[in-house]
């Protein structure tokens, strides 16, 4: 399709926002409309507004291709995120062999022993979601994310290679959707869809948009400081007070220009899911009898088919991967190494105790210099998913605030 077959995109947005519940109106300059003030909340829009194609016009909302507005409205038009069920056919994996593997486990800092194993029908899921990411230019891509749905163990890379949609052989034999599959692969893949873009996606653009901002914050700290010395060092002789004044201004006149950094370096996501797939697959579950200290606890893995190892384990502190564990001392919660560096003495277990996490910190508390682009993470996750009683089921992400590595900007989930 060329750009000549598009639709005009004033037009479309006058058409879209009428189907709203949008006033319009007509006049020399073009449609005048009037959206509800829900509506305008929910596109992140004024109330009044004049579209236009071109951004730089004074007066008016930027809805031309690739402007936020076009994008809010283009996702009403679309059809909902995939979702299917399937059941590879697939032979069984030995008991024998899950057996071995399952002793070669290696906990950090308790022992364990292997007290049986028996077949088993798991359930996989993978979820693929489109994320934009939007404050003085636009970033898209996609995430993806694979767990087992029955304790969010992360299988071998050769099983999530059948889970991927692009790959698929022909022999998958379809499968009724059973109630609440999805809703629980989401409740497992959705925490590691938010991990993957705030871990691996917003790093490298908060650090671009870091470098940006301090450019132009230094570009008009100059600017005005030769203006202010130029000032307070006149060619001819003035009155102490009018320079005084002058300068006064001068100042107030930069600090505003400043302050309107803040919100044009604002970075703003959205997340929407894209398609959620559950695959039954043919396995062997291996139960564990893990002990510390005096406590002990079972655990069970699994040796799904065509896999040439066991499932990962789920960090029940942060619901990453966690393919070498510790346990805690209280209830032997398995931890990765990411909650629990060093596994040696008595810790801090962060799925029995979760402490507050502090809301302001001092690293991005100074006030010399430029500050750090504060970037607001709006996660938009509702999946038009419907519960057995009928009621839309919507999954929003916890409120958090997470501390980039040093020299990058401070991210704060909403």
């Amino acid at each position: 399709m060329s750009r000549a077959d598009l639709p005009d995109p004033i037009q479309f947005t006058q058409r879209a926002l009428e189907a709203l519940g949008a006033l319009s109106d007509l006049d020399d300059r073009g449609p005048y409309l009037l959206l509800p003030e829900d509506q305008a909340q929910r596109l992140q829009s004024p109330t009044e507004l004049r579209p236009s194609e071109r951004p730089d016009v004074p007066g008016t909302v930027f809805c031309g291709l690739g402007s936020a507005l076009l994008d809010q409205l283009c996702q009403d038009l679309r059809g909902g995120p995939f979702q299917a069920t399937f059941r590879l056919d697939l032979p069984p994996p030995r008991p024998a062999q899950a057996t071995s593997l399952a002793q070669r486990i290696v906990f950090r800092n308790a022992i364990h022993e292997v007290l049986d194993a028996g077949p088993l029908v798991a359930s996989y899921g993978t979820m693929v979601s489109s994320y934009v990411a939007e404050a003085d230019d636009r970033y898209e891509g996609l995430v993806s994310a694979t767990a087992c749905l029955t304790d969010g163990g992360l299988p071998d890379a050769s099983v999530r290679r059948w889970l991927d949609p692009g790959l698929w052989p022909e022999d998958l034999t379809p499968e009724s959707l059973a109630p609440g599959a999805i809703a629980d692969a989401i409740s497992w893949l959705w925490p590691r869809i938010e991990q993957q873009v705030e871990q691996q996606c917003l790093p490298p653009l908060l650090e671009a948009l870091g470098r940006r901002k301090l450019r132009d914050h230094e570009r008009i700290a100059a600017y005005f400081a030769e203006l202010i010395e130029e000032a307070r060092a006149p060619r001819r002789k003035a009155d102490e007070g009018a320079i005084r004044s002058k300068v006064e201004h001068l100042l107030a006149e930069r600090d505003a220009k400043l302050r309107e950094l803040d919100p044009r370096y604002t970075l703003r996501v959205r997340v929407h899911p894209v398609a959620t797939v559950v695959v039954i697959l043919p396995s062997v579950s291996v139960r564990l009898l893990v002990r510390r200290r005096k406590e002990s606890r079972e655990l069970r893995v699994r040796l799904p088919a065509q896999a040439s190892a066991l499932d990962a384990f789920c960090c029940e502190g942060c619901g990453s991967s966690a393919p070498q564990p510790a346990v805690c001392d209280l209830k032997l919660h398995l931890l990765c190494d990411r909650c629990v560096p060093a596994p040696q003495g008595r810790f801090d277990c962060p799925a029995c105790h979760r402490p507050k996490r502090a809301l302001e910190s001092p690293l991005y508390a100074r006030s010399e210099g430029p500050r750090r682009p504060e970037v607001q993470v709006a996660i938009d996750a509702t999946l038009g998913l419907r519960s057995p009683r009928g009621h839309e089921a919507r999954f929003h992400l916890r409120p958090a605030h997470v501390h980039c590595p040093a020299r990058r900007p401070r991210v704060r989930i909403r």
